[in-house]
This record gives C-alpha cells, structure tokens and sequence, in this order.
C-alpha cells in the first residue's frame, strides 16, 4: 500500500508541475511558431531588433533601434484588420521581404531617428495570436518579416 501510495504522490506532483491534468484551460501559453532569424541577425548587427518576454496570455515586446535612422515596428493581434497607407502598395527591394509589398498597418511603433539606442515596451494580451515585425524604415535589408506567436493549449 505504502508504494501504491508514493506512486500516486509522484504522479499528482507531476501533474502540478506540467499544471496540464488538473486545470489544462489555464495552462495557456504564447510560443512562437515563426521566426525567420533576421530579428537575432539584426541585433548582432546593431540594427532594429525585437526582444521579447512571453508572461502567459501576454507579450512584452520591447522594440530597440539603435541606429540614427527612422523605423517603424508594427504588430497585430488576433487576425484584427489592419488599415492601408500610401505606403502599402510598396514593393520592398532588398532583404529577406524583398518582392513582397509592405502591406497594411496595424499597431505602429514608431522608432524616430536622432534617438540612437531608443526602447519602448509595449505590452500585448490576445487571445489566439500575435505578430510582430519591422516593414517601414530607412533600410528595407533590415526589415523583418513577422515573428508569428501562437497560444498553446496542455493537450
């Protein structure tokens, strides 16, 4: 009886800490499904980059550009519709969204220049999902195509 007990403590204990058997609803987590690498190559390089801490249900993003040029990041949650410019209709020339056009905005985060080494944090809750990139800026060879989170559900 004693083993049987034991075994029964290990596997509850187990289940607290993967926190998926008793109370998989609130075992919801954002994990990116897309990331191209341009976002770790840029920092490297010392041009406009993304971090990121996931908290759960929410997303802190703090946007950094440490160049003396204008950038724009740009994020959009849940599938929400985004709005045109007289920018949208842009092909971008270099780069690794080169060919494709700049497309609608959703929630700009503007970087201006003459601010080198400027952050702003920006906090993002959703329900489903979140992306997060750079299409407007001084240099389209370091725009960066959007980094896709999704939310995760204990299965």
């Amino acid at each position: 009886m004693k083993k049987l007990t034991m075994l029964v403590v290990i596997i509850l204990i187990a289940g607290l800490l993967a926190g998926c058997w008793l109370f998989p609803e609130e075992k919801l987590e954002f994990e990116v499904t897309f990331n191209s690498g341009q976002n770790d190559i840029n920092k490297a390089a010392g041009h406009p980059y993304i971090n990121w801490t996931i908290d759960g249900e929410c997303i802190d993003f703090i946007f950094v550009n440490p160049t003396v040029y204008n950038f724009a990041f740009d994020y959009r949650v849940d599938g929400e519709e985004g709005v045109s410019s007289e920018w949208s209709d842009t092909v971008i020339s270099g780069g690794e969204l080169a060919g494709q056009e700049i497309g609608p905005s959703y929630n700009i985060v503007n970087m201006p220049a003459g601010e080198p080494g400027l952050t702003k944090t920006v906090h993002v809750c959703a329900e489903e999902e979140v992306w997060v990139g750079m299409r407007l800026g001084a240099e389209n060879d370091w725009y960066l195509d959007w980094i896709i989170f999704e939310k995760k559900i204990c299965e």
